[in-house]
């Protein structure tokens, strides 16, 4: 459990993003080797779900919940997915838009 205080900023260890198990998205997606981005989106979906519900009233039991959000696997890695399959999108739209542009 942590134990916070009011005002304070913390820093948690989450999941590693060198695991292999990570090793098949970053294929898949053609992803780059360190992947902090795609965790940061993944965690940014997770915890707006959690704090929708709120109303903005938290105290340390919300914060060691919002830790366990973060570091279970199984609640991270469809986030984790849902990222790399929207970014590698947006990159694809980009590419395509970047081409068209210059055979003008």
């Amino acid at each position: 459990p942590i134990e916070v205080k009011d005002g304070a900023i913390y820093q948690i260890g989450t999941l590693n993003q060198f695991h292999p198990i990570f090793q098949d998205l970053t294929n898949e997606f053609e992803g780059p080797s360190a992947i902090c981005g795609f965790f940061a989106c993944a965690h940014a979906v997770l915890l707006d779900d959690y704090l929708s519900g709120k109303g903005g009233n938290l105290d340390a039991t919300n914060i060691q919940q919002m830790c366990d959000i973060v570091t279970d696997i199984d609640k991270v890695a469809p986030c984790l997915r849902r990222a790399f399959a929207e970014i590698q999108d947006a990159r694809i739209a980009q590419a395509v838009g970047s081409a068209s542009t210059l055979a003008r």
